[in-house]
């Protein structure tokens, strides 16, 4: 799903000739690995914010891996799943923000 989604969003960045904003509800799920894809590009806007020390709201932006490695089983791989099938929404009213129209039916 992940290596999908970024797909996704370098193919609608390059089509609309702009930068799909990515919501940081969104990235705080991305897990943390170390064998993503080389043209992986998720994983740099998630350091980019810790890193930035950025927040959401009035909370420092924190990834969920940080919260479940001192208790694996406060979050479990399915409400992980859940709460991205909610945060992708935020993605598509980005795209929309961006101007990028799908061209009409031919």
């Amino acid at each position: 799903v992940w290596c999908t989604l970024d797909k996704m969003i370098r193919l609608l960045s390059m089509a609309a000739s702009a930068t799909v904003p990515l919501p940081s509800q969104l990235l705080a799920l991305l897990p943390k690995r170390y064998d993503w894809p080389r043209d992986f590009t998720l994983e740099n806007y998630a350091q980019s914010l810790l890193t930035s020390r950025s927040s959401i709201g009035q909370s420092p932006f924190v990834r969920l891996d940080v919260i479940t490695s001192s208790n694996p089983t406060s979050y479990s791989s399915m409400r992980r799943a859940q709460r991205l099938s909610y945060a992708i929404w935020l993605l598509l009213d980005g795209v929309a923000m961006t101007g990028a129209e799908p061209s009409p039916p031919t």
